[in-house]
């Protein structure tokens, strides 16, 4: 007897042009702040309702190579992770719960990076190492470790929305492009594709 395969759900018009924002914002803070060489969006259709969870989009990279992160570089990876949720923030004035929830989501993602760099990797305001990085993810930190991972998170999600906020018109265009033609590859163009309020001025 042949394998029964489960049905299939269908997502609405509105949901799915939420998930083309969603990875539009991750792909378009990527390419800017140089963390990768292009990125591909990928926009679903349908999606298994039985399933935990469901990827109904999904942005995937070519990367620059960085053996050796920096304190920025690791910025720049909590500024893309949090830029899906920061494209929802400009374009609809709220977020869904796509970007949380699960290890290996986006803010399970940029928190964990945000603690490594102040309690492990000894690169925030005060130089320090508490815990190795595998025995952070299940432990309580000092209250001014923990307020000092907090107000980097705050500074990258804003890092994020500015430089979304500043380019919305671009955004939504890669988006309904996103969506009609459900997988599109952008190239970045030496990481000058958005501003970034972040960055350090000329000169």
């Amino acid at each position: 007897m042949a394998a029964v395969l489960p049905a299939r759900a269908k997502y609405s018009t509105e949901e799915q042009f939420r998930l083309a924002v969603h990875e539009s914002g991750h792909a378009m803070v990527a390419l800017a702040v140089g963390f990768a060489k292009n990125a591909t969006i990928t926009v679903r259709e349908t999606f298994n309702p039985r399933a935990h969870s469901n990827a109904g989009g999904e942005t995937s990279y070519e990367l620059f190579e960085d053996w050796v992160p920096t304190e920025n570089s690791l910025l720049d990876r909590i500024t893309v992770a949090y830029a899906g949720m920061a494209a929802e923030q400009v374009v609809f004035g709220d977020r869904s719960l796509g970007s949380g929830g699960v290890d290996g989501s986006d803010v399970e993602r940029a928190t964990t990076i945000a603690r490594r760099l102040v309690a492990s990797y000894g690169l925030g305001s005060t130089p320090i190492f508490i815990k190795d990085i595998e025995s952070l993810k299940d432990s309580s930190l000092p209250a001014a470790i923990e307020e000092e991972v907090r107000q980097i998170l705050d500074a990258q999600y804003q890092r994020a929305l500015e430089m979304l906020e500043a380019e919305r018109d671009q955004m939504l265009a890669l988006a309904r492009d996103s969506m009609l033609h459900r997988s599109v590859r952008v190239e970045s163009q030496n990481g000058a594709d958005l501003p970034d309020p972040g960055a350090a001025p000329d000169g």
